[in-house]
């Protein structure tokens, strides 16, 4: 069996450590992480718009949340893919 040294504490600094990493935790600043705050996209107030007023208007069935590639099928290169793999649905 292996051996496994410990390094061990002075019975008397035991209380001291658990004291020091809890006062500095405290004192700790919580930074915010960059994935949990929403940064707006400049320009994007209005095809917001149009995408509210459209869901207002009709019944969709298939709704997708996504990046610039989920934007592009909107453009005309795109229609064949839109067609083919999402109209069906």
């Amino acid at each position: 069996m292996l051996f496994v040294r410990k390094i061990m504490f002075p019975r008397v600094l035991r209380p001291l450590i658990v004291s020091l990493v809890c006062i500095a935790s405290a004192f700790a600043e919580e930074v915010p992480s960059s994935a949990a705050v929403p940064v707006p996209q400049p320009g994007m107030e209005k095809r917001h718009a149009e995408k509210v007023a459209a869901v207002r208007a009709r019944k969709f069935d298939l709704l997708l949340i996504g990046d610039s590639i989920t934007h592009g099928f909107d453009n005309p290169e795109f229609k064949a893919v839109w067609e083919q793999f999402f109209a069906p649905r």
